[in-house]
Formats: C-alpha cells, structure tokens, sequence
C-alpha cells in the first residue's frame, strides 16, 4: 500500500541541522545482463523541483581510474531514471563482467 502525503519540504529547511530536503518518487530495480547485482535506481525531487537519478553503485571499468556515477539534475524523474540507467550500461560491457568493479554508493 502506498500512502500519499502532500509536504512541504521547506518547513523541514528552517529546521536547525538541516542542510537539504529531497523527496523520493520512486525507486526501481532493473537486472542486468551478466552483473552479480541487481541495479537500483532512486529518483529524487529537489526542491527547486528538478529530479535526480541515484543509483546504489559506481561502477569502475577496466582501464578506468576512478569509479563512474551518473549524477544528473533533469526536469523529469522519467529523465533522471533514464539518465541513471544510460550512465551505468555506458560502462558495463557483460563480456567483462568478471573485471568490472562495483562499489556500493553511500549517497544511495
């Protein structure tokens, strides 16, 4: 059961400690070809209404000196999930899936 619950998110902004209020609108769970773990893609609104697509992994191909995030601010969450999703098959090549790194994202 989904429960919907119209807030303010800028009440929780003049709180003393907080920083920054996101809402999240949803979250989905793809299975990727050859990859040990499955692909979670969160989708946050900002409050300036613009949306983010958060995934629970870096991923670091071989060759490649730092981890790779896709980290978009979009005008849709449909655009945000897209672009999540895109940035993380753009690095993942199942034919080297046993050399490719996953790294858990703590922002996630």
């Amino acid at each position: 059961m989904v429960i919907k619950m119209e807030i303010n998110l800028n009440e929780f902004l003049e709180m003393e400690h907080i920083t920054k209020a996101y809402e999240v609108v949803g979250e989905w769970e793809f299975v990727v070809e050859n990859c040990p773990e499955r692909l979670k893609i969160k989708v946050v609104k900002r409050p300036d209404g613009k949306f983010i697509g958060i995934a629970n992994f870096l991923i670091q191909e071989p060759g490649r000196s730092n981890p790779y995030l896709s980290h978009q601010i979009k005008d849709s969450a449909y655009d945000a999930l897209k672009e999540s999703i895109a940035g993380f098959l753009a690095n993942w090549k199942p034919s080297l899936a046993n050399q490719i790194k996953l790294f858990p994202y703590e922002g996630y």
